[in-house]
């Protein structure tokens, strides 16, 4: 008896700590602190500005977007784009598999960025760690900061080729290397507005616009 009641009980207490949505969006007012995980299934979560997810957010088939001066904790998005508003911070990483990535004025990921299919775009923004790709141009704008790696990671479809533009513009610094582990891929990393990358270019070819 005890073996089944405990699984039955784990899962309530699952439940109880995350906001569940099935076709239908989560939205979080602006100035709201919520302690709990947000998961959405055909449906966007918006999250309003000078609010708090105390909690990862999740979305299967749609949107996360962060408003501006807020915080949440893990991102992960199945088919949907992220945006994160100024001066907001992700206490996490963002994971995205189809979509593209958006992080505004001075926000800040605390953990990796990694999409399979999707840009990623910074602007004016700081990432504290790792930014990984696989099929992805990324775009660093208005001195924004990369502290760990940029990696482009390896298609399945290994004889594929493949072409991946890096935009390094504005004075925006990779504080780590530029690493290639895929093969037949093309990465150019364009090098614009003393922008700089401090540590190794591996398996890319550096373009000066």
């Amino acid at each position: 008896m005890l073996r089944r009641i405990i699984p039955v009980l784990f899962a309530l207490a699952l439940i109880a700590s995350c906001t569940t949505r099935v076709n239908e969006s989560i939205v979080i007012p602006d100035g709201k602190t919520i302690h709990k995980d947000l998961l959405t299934i055909n449906g966007d979560i918006r999250i309003g500005n000078n609010s708090i997810v105390d909690g990862n957010c999740k979305s299967v088939n749609g949107r996360i977007v962060v408003g501006e001066n807020s915080a949440v904790g893990d991102i992960k998005s199945v088919n949907g784009a992220v945006s994160i508003g100024k001066n907001s911070r992700v206490k996490k990483k963002i994971v995205v598999v189809n979509g593209s990535v958006e992080v505004d004025s001075q926000a800040v990921v605390v953990g990796d960025v990694a999409t399979v299919n999707g840009s990623v775009t910074l602007t004016n923004a700081r990432l504290l760690s790792d930014l990984v790709t696989v099929n992805g141009d990324l775009y660093f704008k208005d001195h924004s900061q990369v502290l760990g790696d940029v990696i482009v990671k390896g298609n399945s479809k290994k004889d594929e080729k493949r072409r991946i533009d890096i935009f390094l513009n504005d004075g925006s610094v990779v504080k780590g290397n530029i690493r290639v582990n895929a093969k037949n891929t093309q990465v150019l990393v364009h090098m614009r507005g003393n922008s700089k990358i401090e540590g190794d270019v591996i398996g890319a070819e550096l373009v000066y616009d």
